[in-house]
Parts: C-alpha cells; structure tokens; sequence
C-alpha cells in the first residue's frame, strides 16, 4: 500500500469542510427566506422565530 501525501489528505479536508459551510449556509437562507415569505404580513412573528 503506498503512503498517501499529507499536503493531498490536507486538500481533502479543507475542501470537505468548504462544502459543508456552503451547504449549512445555503439551507439557512433557504429557511429565512422562507419564513419571510411565510411571515411576510407579520414581522414580529418572524424575530421570534429565530
């Protein structure tokens, strides 16, 4: 089994990490604006939520 490279391993994981903070964020806009959509007529409603 040959030794793997740990600047490689390292890539790996910075992008792993990378793609997981896109993701989080991208479904946290999501749920924003999805209740803004929702409480578009209450905004109280909406700042009590989070």
């Amino acid at each position: 089994m040959p030794q793997m490279n740990p600047i490689y391993w390292l890539l790996m994981f910075i992008f792993m990490i990378f793609n997981l903070i896109l993701l989080t964020t991208k479904i946290y806009f999501m749920k924003i604006k999805y209740f803004k959509l929702k409480n578009k007529n209450n905004p109280l409603k909406f700042t009590m939520k989070w």
